[in-house]
């Protein structure tokens, strides 16, 4: 369930940042792709966590 929730909020910050270089709003599509990255990370954590039997 988190991954399907992570995993929709990524595709929505993908297609919000590449409108944004369609459009040449380049700060904008940085700050999306860094948000991007972020989510990633903070989703990897949550693995490992679950993982090591931190979270169930």
């Amino acid at each position: 369930m988190v991954s399907v929730k992570i995993s929709i909020q990524l595709t929505s910050l993908e297609t919000e940042a590449q409108q944004a270089l369609i459009e040449q709003r380049y700060q904008e599509a940085i700050s999306l792709y860094l948000q991007c990255l972020e989510t990633e990370q903070v989703y990897q954590q949550a693995i490992a966590l679950i993982g090591d039997g931190c979270i169930y």
